[in-house]
């Protein structure tokens, strides 16, 4: 099964509430790059919004591994089920091709048997 990672969300929550290091970080990249510290403050703060607000859509790999193991399993069992719906028509088919063998094998005789006592006798 696949597992969420609530610490890191509450970390990550708590970082938006009172910006920590990487904040911090960021917005004197922003300072050394020439910004002001207003806007350096701004990006930063939208910056871990950002981050806060995209977390609901964050796809783990746990997560997408359940779900494609999921779905692979659906299809399989899919898969599986037409075959069997297959085979068992093939079945039925084989038994209507003996039959018209069986036929086919009458007709022949009833056609060649005249014609080898016509050739013989």
């Amino acid at each position: 099964m696949f597992t969420f990672n609530y610490t890191a969300v509450q970390a990550l929550t708590d970082e938006r509430r009172a910006p920590g290091d990487k904040d911090v970080e960021y917005g004197g990249r922003l300072l050394a790059a020439g910004a002001s510290r207003e806007l350096a403050e701004a990006i930063a703060d939208l910056m871990s919004e950002a981050v806060v607000h995209n977390l609901d859509a964050l796809v783990t790999k746990d997560y997408l591994d359940h779900v494609l193991d999921t779905r692979f399993s659906q299809q399989v069992t899919r898969i599986e089920q037409r075959f069997s719906e297959v085979e068992s028509r093939l079945q039925g088919l084989k038994g209507e091709l003996r039959l018209v063998h069986v036929l086919q094998a009458l007709l022949l005789a009833g056609v060649f048997l005249p014609q080898l006592r016509a050739f013989f006798g």
